[in-house]
C-alpha cells in the first residue's frame, strides 16, 4: 500500500475528522490531540486544532441534506457556488488568518472535497476523499487523493500516471459494487 507523500495526518483522524462532520449537530468535541475552534465551526465545516504540534484541520462535510443535494446538482450542471461554498470560503479564510494558511489541511469527502478543492488552495495540503467527477473540477498542486476504485462518484476520475508516481491519487481496492458502501467513509479502513 502506498503512502501519501505528506503524512500530516493519520489515516484514523482523517476518518474520525471526516466522520465527525456528518454529526446531527455542531460538533462541540474533538479526538485524540484535536479540539474543536468553536468559533470556526459549523454544521457543515469544522475546525480542529492540535496545540501539540500546532496542526489545524479545517474539515467540509459532504452531502447530507436536500439542500446539498441542489448544491450538488447546480454545481455539477453549471458550475454554480451557492451558499455551502460561500460559508466555507469564510470559515476557511478566517481560519487561514488565525492560524496560518502553511498549518492547515483542508479535508473534504464527497460534496465536502469539491468545496475544499476550491476553497483550500491556499493551505498547507487538501486531502480529499471519493472527490466526485464533474465538469467544473479544480485540482489544486496540493491536493491529494484517496478513492475507492468502486466509488460511483469518483469512477471516472482516474488518476494521472505522474499523480500516482508523486502519491497524489491512492485508490483503495473495492470488493464490492454497492455504491453505498464503497462511497462510505468506512472504507477508509481498508
Amino acid at each position: 500500500m502506498k503512502l501519501i507523500e505528506g503524512k500530516a495526518i493519520s489515516i484514523k483522524n482523517l476518518k474520525t475528522a471526516l466522520d465527525k462532520s456528518y454529526s446531527k449537530t455542531t460538533v462541540n468535541e474533538g479526538f485524540g490531540d484535536f479540539e474543536v475552534d468553536k468559533s470556526l465551526t459549523t454544521r457543515e465545516t469544522q475546525t480542529y486544532i492540535n496545540r501539540k504540534t500546532g496542526q489545524v484541520l479545517v474539515v467540509h462535510r459532504g452531502t447530507k441534506s436536500m439542500s446539498d443535494v441542489f448544491t450538488d446538482l447546480g454545481y455539477t450542471a453549471f458550475g454554480y457556488k451557492g451558499k455551502r461554498f460561500k460559508e466555507a470560503q469564510k470559515i476557511q479564510k478566517k481560519a487561514e488568518l488565525k492560524y496560518g494558511a502553511q498549518n492547515i489541511s483542508t479535508l473534504g469527502h464527497s460534496l465536502g472535497s469539491l468545496i475544499s478543492s476550491e476553497v483550500g488552495k491556499n493551505s498547507n495540503e487538501i486531502i480529499n476523499y471519493n472527490k466526485p467527477m464533474t465538469l467544473h473540477n479544480t485540482k489544486q498542486q496540493n491536493e491529494y487523493q484517496i478513492s475507492t476504485k468502486n466509488d460511483p462518484f469518483s469512477w471516472f476520475h482516474k488518476p494521472k500516471k505522474k499523480e500516482t508516481l508523486l502519491n497524489k491519487h491512492i485508490s483503495i481496492d473495492s470488493s464490492t459494487v454497492n455504491p453505498v458502501k464503497e462511497h462510505s467513509i468506512s472504507k477508509l479502513n481498508e
